[in-house]
């Protein structure tokens, strides 16, 4: 699993993470063309927030293959059934639909299974990788540190494999591409032991190639590689990609983010700020439960306000984050940066931690 990335950022970061899997190749082995549209148009819901119409997209998919029998096409409809769900807990922050979500996954592993036992096919191969990668994300958020590991080796055990046997299966690049790249993020100040190699560019290769020629996952791509090129300390090519990201969807907080990080980081903190308010007003209509992501935005606009000496705004951006009525989870996971926000000087110039 990727870590988290020294820019920081919030839910949106996993969740595009988490929708990488919501695609397949084109040269699709045994689904059909409608079935490819589909997934493009379940990516396209999924990316502007749209989960409940995405999920009934492929519920009714599933009742048609289960009415005709069609188990491939069964093993399709939970898994991007399961992806949405994955996606839309991240992206407020709420967990409530986790039975839900292990559900499809319980399903999409038994039919993917079986029907590989008699024949193996690429597809099927790519949605069992999916299961695995998806378990260890659900290990991750429950703090199973051992079991996220076992499952997330799994998960790329099965890509390198598909890789290896199906080499123009073009959207294993997103998958493999994000993991070479953290895994090496990780563990770049050990680069120096013998069998520990810097693969981050590996990795924003395979990456680049899924942004330009992948068919369902190059939106994905995108998104990944604004984050990655910001930690890889080039934020003039992270800035590129997310405007690439936001001009085909202008509305979506998982170009808006990275575009505001981005501009953060290069400096153009007025335009920052600018897209903060904007993702801020965004969230507070949608009226999120957690509050996770609002103090979030909140957090770094405080920042920027004080390094713009723009003290009066800063003050009073940190009372609205100190008085938002936070989970307990939330809360727990946010402590740290309470605590500074509660610390923070009224009127001189403060580093960002």
């Amino acid at each position: 699993m990727a870590p988290e990335p020294k820019t920081g950022q919030p839910a949106y970061r996993l969740l595009l993470l988490l929708l990488l899997l919501l695609k397949l190749t084109p040269a699709a082995h045994c689904f059909s063309p409608a079935e490819a549209a589909d997934i493009n148009q379940c990516v396209e819901l999924a990316i502007n927030h749209h989960y409940l119409e995405a999920i009934a997209l492929f519920s009714g998919r599933l009742e048609d293959s289960l009415a005709y029998e069609n188990a491939s096409s069964a093993a399709l409809a939970h898994f991007h059934i399961a992806t949405v769900y994955a996606a839309w807990m991240q992206d407020r922050e709420d967990y409530a639909r986790s039975d839900s979500y292990e559900y499809h996954l319980a399903r999409t592993e038994q039919i993917t299974d079986s029907l590989l036992l008699v024949e193996e096919d690429a597809d099927l191969l790519f949605l069992r990788a999916g299961c695995s990668l998806y378990r260890s994300y659900l290990a991750k958020r429950r703090g199973q540190w051992w079991r996220m590991y076992l499952q997330g080796i799994d998960g790329v055990n099965r890509l390198e494999n598909l890789a290896a046997g199906y080499p123009d299966y073009r959207e294993v690049d997103l998958g493999l591409g994000n993991y070479l790249y953290w895994k090496s993020s990780l563990l770049q100040n050990l680069t120096w032991v013998p069998f520990i190699d810097d693969q981050r560019a590996e990795g924003i290769a395979r990456l680049e190639r899924a942004a330009t020629t992948g068919q369902f996952g190059r939106w994905l791509a995108v998104s990944n590689l604004t984050w990655i090129m910001m930690d890889y300390g080039q934020p003039e090519a992270a800035l590129a990609w997310a405007l690439r990201g936001r001009e085909q969807f202008p509305d979506s907080r998982h170009f808006l983010f990275p575009l505001a990080q981005a501009q953060r980081q290069r400096g153009e903190l007025a335009a920052a700020d600018s897209l903060y308010s904007l993702l801020l007003e965004q969230l507070q209509a949608d009226q999120q439960p957690s509050h996770y992501n609002e103090f979030y935005c909140l957090n770094k606009m405080v920042w920027i306000n004080r390094e713009l000496e723009h003290w009066p705004r800063a003050l009073a951006l940190r009372d609205s984050a100190l008085a938002l009525p936070l989970t307990t989870a939330a809360r727990e996971r946010l402590r740290k940066k309470i605590s500074q926000l509660e610390l923070l000087p009224p009127s001189r110039r403060t580093e960002q931690p």
